[in-house]
């Protein structure tokens, strides 16, 4: 007959009797398809899919190796992808697998002296290193690698010699003795016969930036004389492209008439001082002057400024006027050899309360002057380094 049968085994599927005997059917499917299961079939209770930890593969290497767990592929430790270097580019192929190729990004060796740097070969290569020299002799230059290149003033171009803050002033009645009146000037540009009119400012020893505090103290101040020619057969011829450099930088400027006799003088604000005894600084003749046609334009700054008067933060402005040392009537030979000059500029006026009168007293006697404004920053500077 053909009637359903049972040989014992449910793996042949439903048997059924053929030719007298128990004909197995058609057996269950065994293999899952899935590697990461055991594939069985037990007699009694059937087909069975045990998960297994065998290794496997999902079809790529960039999740490391993986091994069979809860009956699916599970990945292992991924590839290290990121190689730390900013000059390559880090994939992972499925295939092939990690690869680090080159590139050209901007990148960063820790100094900002190499310039801007940029990837090649896969290392930072250095750019094109920022100028460190500013032609400036009278600033010491280097470059920090965080900050960058540094310009810092040093002691060349001043040579013991302050700043001068200047203040127009107008001469209190009765007028200011001069003796002499008229004196023979000796500085680089050579020799000038002048008439010593009024004086118009006084200069006082200051501190730019903070740089030297101390300066407030200093006794050697300077006052300042008109001076015309007391030799009507004199004539000063101007004198081109003179190079001066100080701590604005490097300025070209012709060098016109003379205008000015910067004198060493005592002063207080409470009464007469004696008169310095021993002058610490050069008498300077100052001439005027522009800038020499073609040559760069002077750039404008802002500083701050400490004197006895007070503090102020002023804009400079051009420069002025050059003030040369000078041996006056033979009593300095030798003072017109001196390297320290003054570059006098003019600066903004700011709010500036009067003192009341300011005493004075150098060679040409005492006097009293009432100061109206700051009107000029004179700065040790050098001529022709």
């Amino acid at each position: 007959n053909t009637l359903p049968c049972d040989d014992a085994t449910v793996c042949n599927g439903h048997e059924v009797c053929g030719g007298g005997t128990c004909n197995a059917g058609t057996p269950p499917t065994v293999d899952d398809g899935n590697l990461c299961t055991t594939d069985s079939c037990d007699p009694v209770t059937g087909v069975h899919h045990v998960n297994n930890t065998l290794p496997c593969d999902d079809a790529t290497v960039c999740n490391g190796h993986e091994v069979c767990g809860g009956g699916t592929c599970q990945p292992g430790t991924p590839l290290t992808v990121n190689d730390g270097n900013p000059c390559t580019d880090d994939t992972c192929d499925p295939v092939t697998g990690v690869h680090h190729v080159n590139n050209t990004a901007p990148c960063d060796d820790a100094t900002v002296c190499n310039g801007h740097e940029v990837c090649g070969g896969g290392t930072c290569q250095a750019g094109t290193p920022p100028t460190v020299d500013d032609g400036n002799a009278c600033t010491d230059d280097s470059c920090n690698p965080v900050t960058g290149v540094q310009h810092v003033n040093n002691s060349s171009c001043g040579l013991g010699l302050d700043h001068f803050a200047c203040y127009r002033s107008r001469v209190i009645r009765p007028p200011q003795p001069l003796i002499p009146s008229v004196v023979d000037l000796t500085d680089q540009f050579g020799t000038l016969t002048e008439k010593v009119l009024r004086a118009t400012s006084i200069c006082n020893p200051a501190s730019q930036d903070g740089a030297d505090p101390a300066a407030l103290s200093h006794a050697d101040h300077l006052e300042e004389y008109i001076i015309i020619r007391g030799n009507v057969h004199q004539r000063f011829l101007p004198v081109r492209n003179q190079k001066v450099v100080n701590q604005f930088g490097t300025i070209f400027v012709d060098v016109l008439q003379p205008l000015g006799l910067l004198v060493p003088t005592a002063k207080d604000v409470n009464g007469l001082p004696a008169p310095l005894a021993v002058p610490g600084i050069d008498h300077f003749t100052c001439y005027g002057v522009r800038r020499t046609p073609g040559s760069a334009a002077f750039a404008k700054s802002s500083v701050t400024l400490d004197d006895e008067f007070g503090s102020a933060t002023v804009q400079v402005y051009v420069p002025t006027k050059l003030c040369a040392p000078t041996d006056k009537n033979g009593e300095d030979l030798g003072a017109e050899n001196h390297l320290a000059h003054l570059m006098c500029y003019r600066v903004s006026r700011r709010p500036f309360t009067p003192l009341g009168r300011v005493f004075t007293n150098n060679q040409f006697g005492p006097g009293q002057l009432y100061a109206s404004y700051r009107d000029e920053l004179c700065v040790p500077s050098l001529k022709n380094p």
